[in-house]
């Protein structure tokens, strides 16, 4: 692999491929995302990862749904107490709505609301088909947000990156919506939007994973996202976390315009 320094946010250094011939592109990704810190993460060894690897970005679940119990999901007043001293200290962070939580979100409920003011990023995790909004509400939710706000791009939301004009709108390219299913190749990114990539990453594929992921991304306007398989007994494992981060460090670019393109 041929790599050349890159100087990064606040002066840390990274790797840029510079015509890798293993991967057959010199694209690169800003950003990759961890969901989701929950109830036993320890957030102090969180800030420690994200110093040492400051193009980690940590997302956190909130839902309202009755049924969310799992180890994922925290109380939406302990999700924005997290979020909160989380932010306090610089970490790269993205509330992912949930459940019926979109429905409050696009009809501004500030339980909502509230906790994705600490946020970079939010991702509403819906199904087009499902939902009691309109594209038109939806797309003035999004415009109207004073951080970027990410869509699930799968069959049932196939029209919404048409659908909405909203410029801080981003796509997240999960073709099995949520279910941690591996892909097998990815579309090439949308010109106009940042685009994410995620469907069955973790430790053990992402080394497979990301040559695909760099054929189809967009440079410095992509990102990727994992969350089953850095999880272990349903609670977000660090160590997985930090053994993808050593992997993806090399095919990282990072400087300030990079960052601003998808959290800034």
């Amino acid at each position: 692999m041929s790599a050349s320094p890159v100087v990064g946010l606040q002066g840390r250094s990274f790797y840029a491929l510079n015509g890798d011939t293993e991967t057959g592109t010199s694209s690169m990704i800003s950003i990759c995302t961890f969901t989701g810190i929950d109830a036993k993460t320890d957030l102090d060894r969180v800030l420690a990862l994200s110093e040492e690897f400051p193009f980690l970005e940590f997302g956190v679940l909130l839902s309202l749904t009755p049924g969310d119990k799992d180890a994922r999901y925290m109380a939406p007043s302990v999700v924005e107490l997290v979020l909160k001293k989380l932010a306090s200290h610089d970490v790269n962070l993205a509330l992912h709505v949930c459940g019926s939580a979109v429905n409050a979100y696009v009809a501004g409920d500030q339980v909502v609301k509230r906790p994705a003011l600490y946020a970079d990023r939010v991702q509403l995790n819906f199904s087009a088909n499902r939902v009691p909004f309109t594209m038109e509400e939806l797309d003035k939710a999004i415009s109207t947000a004073p951080y970027k706000i990410i869509t699930q791009h799968f069959p049932p939301n196939a029209e919404l990156v048409s659908a909405l004009k909203a410029k801080n709108h981003q796509v997240l390219f999960d073709l099995s919506g949520g279910r941690g299913i591996e892909a097998d190749a990815w579309p090439d990114a949308f010109e106009n939007k940042a685009t994410g990539f995620a469907g069955g990453l973790g430790p053990e594929t992402i080394d497979a994973a990301l040559p695909k992921i760099l054929k189809s991304s967009d440079v410095g306007n992509s990102w990727i996202d994992m969350e089953n398989r850095v999880r272990t007994n349903g609670y977000l494992d660090l160590d997985l976390c930090e053994a993808v981060a050593k992997k993806v460090a090399p095919f990282i670019t990072y400087d300030e315009s990079a960052r601003a393109q998808i959290i800034g």
